[in-house]
């Protein structure tokens, strides 16, 4: 059977769950494809092959429940009736994304260096020590509620001292005095010696902003560029107040930007649906013992997912809904690192194509997941 990958989401409030399966070849060439559910189990049936989707420890279906069955190119979906989910579904948001602290794991006066991801080359001087390591403002800061008269130059306040240290999300800013081996060209700060792109100037080039992606030492967690997603996702939901329980959300727009190695700068335009949403996805496809080579059994797991609807925009575009979430200020900006920004955009591409595209496209957006 060629099955590549099951996306099962679990209603457990209207008892039901909508199943998306995904082919690696179009079934519109396949002459004979059967589905049979039965109480806990999905088969497929293809020519003399059949594929066992086991539901067994999950829910439990109800006989002859499946309906809104549709077949298209690569994917079919359906949905079937489900008994109450097991106690291994609650309904509480003990599983759901939690919010971690992103302070790099670096001590007071200790030594510091830092070299490119790519080529090696230590970006850093011999002699950088850090007296102070401080969480770096957000965008929405407002020096004037923190002063009742004129208060302090704002640059003069946020650029950091030669022994200071400033992060935040997946980044650290740093004085100019601080690095080595680095070109700066038009508000960027690339590798002197492979050029990979390593950040951007701030403070009239007084101080340099840093993506920890783009070192070698990694001196924040998660590293792996999975994790930093999902932290991503999770940062986003939180900074746009959307409550673990709300399943339809009052602010549920934001924007995620980066300024490519091209100083051309991306936007992807998200309209988060749902969070927390229950899922059931194949770990893998195995041949069970005992059976022919054409049978095979696919095994599920659990896992939790943010729903969302999606854009991708360049700078140089003119589009009418780019500028109208821009000027918005209820719409939440995050900008992040070309790299994450790939990550995120092959990520939620992916996704897509998990679902038919009878279901993947409204109103110019394309609906996708985030799982974690």
């Amino acid at each position: 059977m060629s099955l590549k990958c099951i996306t099962l989401e679990v209603r457990k409030n209207l008892h039901c769950a909508n199943v998306y399966l995904q082919f690696d070849h179009s079934l519109t060439e396949t002459e004979f494809v059967k589905i049979q559910v039965d109480d806990e189990s999905i088969k497929l049936r293809e020519y003399s092959t059949e594929t066992t989707i086991s539901l067994q420890g999950h829910l439990t279906v109800q006989a002859r429940s499946l309906s809104s069955l549709v077949v298209e190119e690569n994917n079919a979906s359906f949905r079937m009736n489900i008994d109450t989910p097991s106690p291994l579904w609650p309904n509480d948001d003990s599983v759901d994304q939690k919010v971690t602290k992103h302070a790099p794991d670096i001590e007071p006066l200790a030594k510091v260096k830092l070299t490119c991801s790519r080529c090696q080359n230590e970006v850093t001087k011999d002699d950088v020590q850090f007296e102070r390591i401080l969480e770096f403002p957000s965008g929405t800061i407002d020096v004037g509620e923190f002063f009742c008269h004129h208060g302090p130059d704002l640059n003069a306040v946020l650029v950091p001292k030669r022994n200071d240290m400033f992060y935040g999300f997946f980044f650290m800013i740093l004085n100019a005095e601080c690095l080595k081996g680095i070109r700066v060209k038009e508000g960027h700060v690339f590798c002197g010696r492979c050029l990979m792109h390593l950040g951007e100037t701030l403070f009239d080039n007084k101080a340099l902003k840093i993506w920890t992606d783009a070192l070698q030492e990694a001196v924040f967690k998660p590293r792996d560029i999975e994790s930093m997603v999902s932290q991503l996702m999770c940062r986003i939901l939180d900074e746009c107040s959307i409550g673990n329980t709300m399943h339809i959300m009052q602010f549920s727009k934001a924007i995620v930007e980066a300024v490519m190695p091209t100083r051309k700068k991306k936007f992807i335009l998200l309209n988060i649906l749902e969070r927390n949403l229950d899922i059931l996805r194949n770990v893998d496809c195995s041949d069970e013992d005992g059976y022919n080579n054409n049978w095979g059994v696919v095994k599920l797991e659990k896992c939790k997912a943010n729903k969302v609807l999606y854009q991708f925009h360049n700078e140089d575009e003119a589009n009418a809904m780019l500028k109208s979430w821009l000027q918005d200020i209820s719409v939440h900006t995050t900008r992040i690192s070309p790299t994450l920004f790939s990550a995120l955009q092959r990520r939620l591409e992916k996704n897509s194509k998990l679902l038919p595209e009878v279901y993947r496209y409204s109103n110019e957006f394309i609906l996708s997941y985030v799982f974690y």
